[in-house]
């Protein structure tokens, strides 16, 4: 049988409150004593503040190791009991943990784009796995996203469109691909190629070889159908066909 763990404070059948263990021993006092005890502790807190903060500070610095050590144990035995703590919180804090965050993102832009550029490159085959799990789980999706695409360029093809220059770009793009990802260049350099429409199709561009351009494809899904978007230097002029 498990005996209740007690906590300051408790109050005991007889009246008596818990108050500390001193050497191993209980020590039970009234519950005046336990108000008294409270009181002089807040008022040294209050007037130490400063003292008690600094005291903090030298021990955690001389103790970084311990610290991470003793947090990172506690957090492996007590998965759970935080993940619940936690969605409870912002349960019941939403706004709050919105507007805290957001105002966090806005004040450290710089950092946290490098601090997602960093686990990307350190978990890129946990992301290649999600991905694959995230088709596999939305097949319907993708196909009816591919399907309204190929109906729009169908319906945005000019007659007499050059089919050969225009399926030029795709097997350009396949091509560089298959240049910049091939197994000896490291994951991080690695650069995959898609086929871009200039004009957007959602904004009446045409599906003509004069509307395309080879770009990579994080910076085709950064530009989605903007107009007139900024490309850096040298992709449109390097990257576009000469015909």
């Amino acid at each position: 049988m498990q005996t209740m763990k007690i906590t300051r404070g408790f109050v005991r059948e007889d009246g008596l409150v818990f108050l500390r263990r001193k050497r191993g021993v209980e020590v039970w006092v009234t519950a005046e004593a336990f108000q008294a005890k409270q009181a002089a502790s807040k008022a040294y807190r209050e007037a130490n503040k400063e003292k008690r903060a600094a005291s903090g500070r030298a021990y955690r610095a001389a103790n970084k190791e311990k610290i991470a050590a003793s947090t990172k144990a506690y957090c492996e035995t007590n998965k759970e009991k935080i993940a619940a703590k936690r969605k409870a919180y912002y349960q019941a804090n939403k706004d709050k943990c919105s507007k805290a965050t957001k105002a966090w993102y806005q004040a450290n832009k710089s950092r946290q784009s490098e601090l997602t550029k960093r686990w990307f490159a350190a978990n890129q085959d946990r992301m290649t796995e999600w991905k694959k799990a995230y088709y596999e789980a939305n097949k319907d999706k993708f196909f009816e996203k591919g399907a309204r695409r190929r109906a729009l360029q169908n319906g945005q093809t000019p007659s007499d469109a050059n089919q050969t220059l225009i399926q030029s770009f795709y097997d350009q793009a396949v091509r560089l691909t298959k240049a910049w990802s091939a197994p000896h260049i490291d994951r991080k350099f690695r650069v995959s190629f898609a086929v871009d429409h200039i004009i957007p199709l959602s904004k009446g561009g045409l599906h003509e070889a004069f509307n395309l351009q080879v770009i990579p494809t994080k910076l085709n899904a950064r530009k989605k159908d903007k107009l007139n978007y900024p490309m850096p230097l040298g992709y449109s002029n390097a990257l576009q066909f000469s015909y």
